[in-house]
């Protein structure tokens, strides 16, 4: 069955802090999303994306993004949810 043209993707990337509670909505920074691995339920296994507009580099000690709770920890980390 083919995909018609004229459908519209949308997507809404949420990243978790590290208290496991917290999520921050990066959709308005989201250039490019693909999918490498698959959906399993509503759960991404694997996705590739581009940010832009805002530093969100690990190692940008300055970045809000990579301040939680008054103390570094990058948005942006292996395994974060």
């Amino acid at each position: 069955m083919a995909i018609p043209a004229t459908r519209q993707i949308k997507a809404r990337l949420l990243i978790g802090r590290p208290d496991g509670q917290t999520w921050e909505d990066l959709t308005e920074f989201l250039r490019y999303a693909e999918v490498s691995f698959g959906i399993d339920g509503e759960t991404v296994r694997q996705l590739s994306f581009d940010l832009i507009g805002a530093s969100f580099s690990p190692r940008d000690k300055t970045s809000p993004w990579n301040t939680f709770n008054g103390q570094y920890s990058p948005l942006l980390w292996p395994n974060r949810e």
